[in-house]
């Protein structure tokens, strides 16, 4: 997410395709939940069972 901020600062301070960039960056950052739920439930620990 850090470079696609840093690409989006230099197509803005370059005049480029800084709508291209802020597309790309909005994307990741909407994404980024889903991403974080998924790696909890798949390393969620499962509960100790009884004997």
């Amino acid at each position: 997410m850090v470079a696609g901020a840093a690409w989006f600062l230099i197509e803005v301070h370059r005049h480029g395709a800084a709508g291209v960039a802020e597309r790309v960056v909005t994307a990741l950052q909407s994404l980024w939940p889903f991403v974080v739920v998924t790696s909890c439930l798949r390393h969620r620990r499962t509960p100790a069972t009884r004997p």
